[in-house]
């Protein structure tokens, strides 16, 4: 039962990630089983006799890891976290978190050089213990009991680390792993919820883009009919001739007609992130409403008047969007119409 379903799992995180910021983190997989050809040893250490096939998958696999490294690396103002996520088959239904530090030295009296980042009050481990996922090492278990099976962290956090860049190993237990892709979302939702408040607090979480480009060169990823599914690219060019500017905000596309400038632009922007993130942490305030309106494919078509030239039969109705035409200075109603439609009893 090792690393089944890591994949989906993987998948259905970057969008739980991406559903609570607006960003995917970059995802690199392999779909080579181990026993071809292990991705998570040393080149020597793979497999014997490895041709070059092999190789290069290997060589391929890790400096794509380092290519997402570096541009996380940018994004993150010279900071970021890598994941490897697997799974292990130890009976005790821990998640084990690999920092390359060995269950003895876990174990030993003496502190560790860095006791707050492995198993700390703000540890991946005290979040994720939080949410009701009991992991090691945390506060609650700071180690792994004595002959207590535990993955310390392979080759991939090893090499992949330092200069800014701090990597964690994710092993998670056989029995959420099995479940259906439904009900391995209580898992996918807790794991989003503590790697993105570990980023936020410890790391550089990338700002929303305020300044809108070229709707023509802009891509939605729209999300797919359920939560774990992945997101799927869609192009805007379509609504590029009559609202050629454009940006996501929290992953939900808002365009702008010719006619709105660049102040009424930025000052929409900014009311749509306010509204959904009012504590200003980068992170989505009300993820149910949020939910809803990507998954009805909501996009904001933003003009300077509301009697503008032409009609609604007049915008693009592809199966995958859902259009509104709203004047820029009819936004805030339409956001506090949004926020009273969320609130219990509506």
């Amino acid at each position: 039962m090792r690393d089944t379903n890591t994949l989906e799992l993987a998948i259905a995180l970057r969008e739980a990630i991406r559903a609570r910021t607006g960003m995917a983190p970059f995802l690199v997989a392999s779909r080579v089983h181990r026993r071809h050809l292990d991705l998570n040893r040393d080149r020597s250490e793979s497999g014997a006799n490895l041709g070059e096939p092999q190789l290069e998958l290997w060589r391929s696999y890790h400096e794509s890891i380092e290519e997402a490294a570096r541009a996380a690396l940018r994004l993150g103002k010279g900071r970021a976290l890598l994941i490897d996520l697997h799974g292990h088959g130890h009976d005790h239904g821990l998640i084990e978190l690999g920092f390359a530090i060995s269950a003895e030295r876990l174990r030993a009296a003496t502190p560790l050089e860095e006791e707050a980042w492995v198993r700390g009050q703000g540890s991946l481990g005290a979040r994720l213990d939080s949410l009701g996922l009991a992991s090691v090492p945390s506060p609650t278990r700071p180690a792994p009991l004595a002959g207590q099976a535990y993955f310390n962290g392979g080759y991939t956090v090893r090499r992949h680390r330092g200069a800014g860049l701090r990597s964690i190993q994710i092993e998670l237990p056989p029995h959420p792993r099995r479940l259906a892709a439904p009900q391995r979302q209580e898992l996918v939702d807790g794991l989003a919820d503590a790697i993105v408040g570990i980023v936020r607090d410890e790391f550089v979480l990338p700002g929303q883009n305020g300044d809108p480009g070229s709707t023509r060169e802009l891509i939605w990823w729209g999300p797919g009919p359920d939560p774990w599914q992945a997101a799927r690219p869609r192009s805007l060019e379509r609504w590029a001739e009559e609202w050629p500017h454009a940006v996501t905000v929290f992953g939900v596309p808002v365009l702008f007609s010719r006619w709105v400038g660049p102040a009424h632009q930025r000052q929409v922007v900014d009311r749509i992130r306010r509204s959904w993130d009012r504590n200003a942490d980068g992170v989505v305030d009300d993820l149910g409403s949020l939910h809803r309106l990507r998954r009805q494919g909501e996009l904001l078509l933003v003009v300077e008047r509301s009697n503008r030239p032409g009609s609604e039969a007049d915008v693009p109705q592809p199966s995958w969007a859902n259009p509104r035409i709203l004047c820029w200075d009819q936004v805030q109603a339409w956001l506090d119409e949004l926020e009273t439609e969320g609130e219990p009893g509506n």
